[in-house]
């Protein structure tokens, strides 16, 4: 099912469960992550993301839920769910969406250009690389600096995220 039509069922499951608005974020994707410490390889992870996770307005109150049962009963209670959260947060004027006019009124997806898509292409062991350079370059910052702690490099999917 295309990232569209999951965040327009997510978002009418939660118009019907009580709220006033909602916003869905859907990602699908490889998630990498690469951690050096002391030049060498301290962890390495890849897995797939899958999931949709709700922005929930109800009487001035916010609600944030996510999941990755993307069935249809699982998107229904995820709504459910992020209802009853936003009813039970304390009131918030700003608890609000971005008005209309914020994104563009021809439905075009809302491009500001904040990710790098060659991120993306990089091999576990080009992120490996990087994170050793980054560790190398604080290292040389400042003499007082012995070690650090965590250098890590990684990519996750770019979410489709807009409130449809």
């Amino acid at each position: 099912m295309e990232s569209r039509d999951v965040a327009q069922r997510a978002i009418d499951a939660s118009l019907r469960a009580g709220a006033e608005s909602a916003e869905a974020i859907v990602e699908q994707g490889v998630h990498r992550l690469v951690r050096v410490s002391d030049g060498a390889i301290d962890f390495v992870k890849e897995s797939r993301v899958r999931g949709v996770g709700l922005r929930i307005v109800v009487d001035g109150r916010r609600g944030f839920v996510h999941t990755s049962d993307l069935r249809v009963e699982g998107v229904d209670d995820l709504a459910r769910r992020g209802v009853r959260l936003a009813r039970l947060a304390p009131a918030n004027p700003w608890a609000a969406l971005p008005s209309s006019g914020f994104a563009p009124a021809d439905d075009a997806d809302l491009d500001l250009d904040l990710d790098d898509a060659s991120i993306h292409e990089l091999s576990a062991k080009e992120l490996f690389d990087r994170a050793v350079r980054m560790e190398r370059a604080a290292l040389a910052a400042d003499a007082r600096i012995r070690r650090t702690q965590l250098c890590q490099t990684r990519h996750k999917p770019t979410p489709a995220r807009r409130p449809w």
